[in-house]
């Protein structure tokens, strides 16, 4: 008896530290959710998304991504595949005159974009809207800061900690996040206040 009322208050408060924020819906929106498939404009990401855009590209180039680093290829972030065309991805595996980028793209640019590419194109986006701990009666600076692609540490810290210190000398209150969806109208309205 002692055990299961254990077990019940911990479910309780594991269920009160789960709000409806902390578990998003995943993104339902994207500037590039409705882009036409192509070799020289979509990310490598999203080619890699479709099974039927990654074909193409497996039939026209065997083996492209077999060299390549992971990070070039990850359907996850970070993932320079986020930054990057099939074209500049190319050039990386240093076989861009050999990789027939027009034919590729065209085939790509045939291949409607359907509702599974659509969610699996904002599925890659977070949409996590976190709680900030705002200082009242002080100016706030939301600092947002999210990598899609390659992440230089020494950089991102750098900046970071110039933030940390431009806020302090100006008597700022600063919060930090690298969740996207604390850019909603809502969520921004509250930290300028």
């Amino acid at each position: 008896m002692a055990i299961e009322r254990t077990i019940a208050r911990l479910v309780a408060a594991i269920a009160a530290c789960l709000s409806a924020q902390a578990i998003a819906a995943p993104a339902a929106d994207n500037p590039l959710r409705d882009m036409p498939f192509s070799a020289t404009h979509s990310p490598v990401i999203d080619l890699l998304l479709s099974p039927v855009a990654k074909a193409v590209i497996v039939r026209e180039v065997p083996g492209l991504f077999d060299n390549l680093p992971p990070t070039m290829h990850l359907t996850t972030a970070p993932s320079f595949g986020s930054i990057i065309t099939l074209k500049e991805l190319a050039g990386f595996a240093r076989q861009g005159s050999a990789i027939p980028i027009d034919r590729i793209d065209a085939e790509l640019r045939k291949l409607p974009v359907t509702a599974a590419d659509k969610r699996a194109r904002c599925e890659r986006y977070d949409n996590d809207n976190p709680k900030l701990a705002l200082l009242p009666g002080k100016p706030h600076l939301l600092l947002f800061e999210t990598i899609s692609g390659f992440r230089d540490d020494a950089g991102v810290m750098a900046a970071h900690a110039a933030f940390v210190a431009m806020a302090a000398r100006k008597r700022w209150a600063l919060v930090s996040t690298d969740k996207a969806g604390v850019m909603t109208p809502t969520t921004l309205r509250r930290s300028m206040r």
